[in-house]
């Protein structure tokens, strides 16, 4: 056992193995107006709080220069192998990016060569998942040093994350202090359609709820044929049906807690984001999942002094994967935003 230290205005100390056997550096090339640019992947499972194992990818130029870093949070019940179509972008553009498969999805919670003794699918809480996050920018930030700006990107679910995490009390302002903006693509803020669900979301303390003793029994995610709901791109739609990381359950805990999360920040908790933290939030306004009205009233609503919503006309939850070149649009927004929010930059 090795111990590892990493702060963010406090000290936070956990016992953790790093399996060193099982990291990874790939060199890769992605052709970027007809030219070849290299990047490397380095992928492995490292340590985390508390004593957890987490499958963690590092992306950069092969040189390792960048202009600003990005930590990306994924979404509910997938993982970061997703986005190994999107992350060179990023890096093409001078941005490192730093992801995560979160507690309880991925191999995080399924590589059973590697993960650790409790980790399994969905086995995980609002709590956890916000701890993870503000570890990671903390490992983040020791790793990178203060001089290189970081962002926070997530979807859905790891978009509400990146948004809880700075205006969800407790208020964590060592956090606020570092990041130079926030992006948000899909937040699950809100419900876009009932009519997608097969039973009416219920928050936690509801005299209706049946959480059990055991929050962590596993149960089916109450959306009707969830993959679906995803993209409007069949390709996507059939990877999302076949990727054996993915799977079509949850637990109560992590249903009720993304839930009720989210709904506090679109209805109270919005009024505590910071006025001079920027903010962009990327929504597909046909997404069935997840409101894009609650993405556009949260940056109505919330006192920032940048702060955008960009919504995409007739794009379904998955906005960076939709067809037509409407996902490739979104990233490269996502993108250019972050690159003209870099501190200093004229």
């Amino acid at each position: 056992m090795r111990t590892c230290s990493h702060s963010l205005g406090h000290a936070t100390e956990i016992n953790a193995m790093r399996w060193l056997a099982h990291n990874s550096v790939v060199l890769r090339s992605q052709k970027t107006n007809n030219q070849p640019s290299w990047y490397a992947c380095t992928s492995r499972m490292d340590c985390g709080p508390p004593a957890t194992a987490f499958y963690t990818q590092l992306w950069t130029s092969a040189s390792g220069e960048s202009r600003a870093h990005l930590i990306y949070v994924h979404g509910f019940g997938e993982h970061v192998g997703r986005y190994e179509d999107i992350f060179p972008l990023w890096v093409n553009n001078g941005v490192s990016v730093f992801a995560y498969d979160q507690r309880g999805f991925g191999r995080t919670a399924l590589d059973e060569e590697h993960k650790s003794a409790t980790s399994s699918w969905c086995r995980s809480c609002w709590k956890d998942q916000v701890e993870d996050l503000e570890f990671f920018i903390g490992y983040e930030s020791t790793r990178v040093g203060h001089n290189l700006p970081i962002f926070l990107m997530g979807f859905s679910m790891g978009g509400t994350e990146v948004l809880g995490i700075v205006a969800t009390p407790p208020l964590r302002h060592h956090v606020v202090n570092r990041i130079s903006g926030v992006i948000a693509e899909g937040p699950m803020l809100l419900v876009a359609n009932p009519d997608a669900w097969e039973e009416e979301p219920r928050e936690p303390g509801d005299p209706s709820d049946d959480t059990p003793e055991d929050p962590y029994e596993v149960v089916p995610i109450p959306l009707r044929d969830a993959g679906k709901w995803q993209s409007r791109n069949p390709t996507i739609i059939e990877a999302f049906k076949t990727d054996p990381l993915l799977h079509n359950y949850t637990t109560r805990q992590l249903r009720n807690d993304t839930l009720s999360s989210g709904s506090a920040l679109a209805k109270e908790n919005f009024k505590n984001w910071p006025k001079n933290l920027p903010l962009l939030i990327v929504h597909g306004d046909g997404d069935l999942i997840n409101s894009c009205k609650a993405s556009q009233d949260f940056v109505r609503d919330t006192e920032a002094a940048d702060a955008t919503c960009s919504p995409y006309p007739g794009a379904y939850h998955e906005l960076h994967h939709e067809p037509d070149g409407q996902g490739l649009q979104a990233v490269n927004e996502c993108i250019k935003w972050m690159i003209d929010h870099i501190p200093g930059r004229s």
